[in-house]
């Protein structure tokens, strides 16, 4: 056993956003002790069962010693005491003590850091804002306007989910990071759901090539639909903090007035930042619109209409808005450097026609064939029953990425730096028969 272990139930593990194999500190009243989680559902979700003893170092498994004493120790005497005492054998409570768990930022945890929900808040009809703050003293990790944060979190019965989604919160924002939820499937349930307040998150923020420049040349056009407004409001908030005043448009196409999120906030942004304009579009044929805003939905028309010379183009929405703006585009002599797309807008957009291919996965000695009907490699692999981490599904987070052992892929067109043998399962399709390292 190379570290100490604390055993404890997968629903109690999932209640403090604790996942197997996670740094942990034990508390009790009389210490605190970092252990190792492991999940053994055969405990009662009250019990924790933890390993006694103090731990050496061990330079061939490049381990170091566990304190006896002090921060951060590992030796199970520091969680009892004697202040009470069996008054019959006169031993300490050694086998039974009250306690709890908490998550810790390990080292070397793949970049994971723990955060709690502090709050939630309903932004539109099915789309929840979640703020999120560390669980250790200090500002939020940095990210630039536009990018998401990869989440890991366990549903009741300890199933671990990783999903990205696109931060909503001001990049200069320092005491919480916000992420906004449209309820769509399981995970997104979840966050939606009762009972996230105070819920931990691991969390992984700053990533993704869908941003603000650094440096803006030209004026900011942001088209979104539906829940495509996330990336847009960290975007928004940079915009109006910037001395420079970029002046910016925002296209923001929903099907319902209950769709229309963050309304007042971006309201007051609007009304405190001439340079940014708003151009709503309602689709409902019978909604009740106000008097700025338009029916139908966002057109290329509309967009050239507003936009007069090179602009910086930022698309966020479902496929087929997305794939018919940019044709759109295209057709207007726009230049494709010029235009920008989020995630799971390209991952959906349609691509040329592929035979089905033969693909074996090495370490599952599993076999199938790709059929490309029936969704993307790693729907077809999940398909079968193989657990896949798998978080944007769009080929941004590159958390479904495994080696390539043989054969050919297809990556999406804008997919840059990669490396030679990796393929991304949610957006790699096969061009040959395909070996994979699964």
């Amino acid at each position: 056993m190379p570290h100490p272990e604390a055993l404890l139930s997968a629903g109690a593990a999932a209640a403090r956003g604790i996942v197997d194999g996670d740094a942990v500190a034990l508390s009790t009243p009389a210490g605190e002790a970092v252990m190792r989680a492991r999940i053994d559902d055969t405990l009662d979700g009250r019990v924790v069962f933890a390993s006694y003893g103090w731990w050496q170092g061990n330079d061939a498994l490049g381990l170091p010693p566990s304190g006896i004493r002090g921060e951060r120790g590992s030796n199970y005497n520091i969680l009892i005491s004697d202040d009470a005492i069996d008054p019959i054998s006169g031993a300490a409570p050694h086998r039974a003590y009250p306690c709890e768990l908490r998550p810790l930022d390990a080292p070397g945890d793949s970049g994971w850091l723990r955060y709690h929900v502090a709050r939630t808040v309903r932004e539109a009809r099915g789309m929840t804002s979640l703020y999120l703050e560390p669980e250790r003293p200090g500002p939020v990790s940095g990210f630039r306007p536009g990018q998401f944060a990869t989440i890991r979190i366990a549903d009741e019965a300890g199933t671990i989910f990783v999903r990205t989604y696109s931060l909503s919160s001001s990049p200069s924002e320092t005491r919480f990071l916000r992420i906004t939820v449209k309820q769509a499937g399981r995970v997104s349930a979840l966050l939606n759901g009762p009972g996230m307040e105070g819920r931990q998150i691991a969390l992984r923020p700053g990533a993704g090539a869908f941003h603000l420049p650094d440096v803006l040349a030209r004026p900011v056009i942001m088209i979104a639909g539906g829940i495509g407004i996330t990336p847009f409001m960290s975007m928004l908030h940079a915009l109006a903090g910037n001395s420079a005043r970029p002046p910016a448009l925002l296209f923001y196409g929903v099907r319902d007035p209950a769709d229309f999120a963050f309304r007042e906030e971006i309201g007051r942004i609007v009304a405190a930042c001439p340079w940014i304009r708003l151009r709503v579009f309602v689709s409902n044929p019978e909604a009740a619109l106000e008097p700025s805003w338009t029916r139908g939905r966002i057109s290329t028309g509309a967009i050239q209409a507003a936009v007069r010379g090179e602009a910086d183009y930022f698309l966020c929405g479902p496929g087929p808005m997305i794939e018919s703006l940019c044709a759109g585009l295209a057709v207007a002599g726009v230049e494709p450097r010029f235009v920008h797309t989020e995630a799971f807008g390209p991952a959906s957009l349609k691509r040329g026609a592929l035979p089905p291919q033969p693909v074996h996965l090495l370490r599952s000695d599993r076999r199938f064939t790709w059929e490309p009907d029936r969704g993307s490699l790693l729907d077809q692999i999940e398909a079968l029953g193989i657990p896949v981490s798998s978080g944007c599904r769009a080929g941004q987070c590159e958390t479904c990425g495994v080696r390539r052992v043989s054969g050919v892929v297809e990556p999406p067109p804008d997919a840059v730096g990669r490396e030679n043998d990796r393929c991304l399962l949610c957006v790699d399709r096969p061009l040959s028969e395909l070996v994979l390292d699964l």
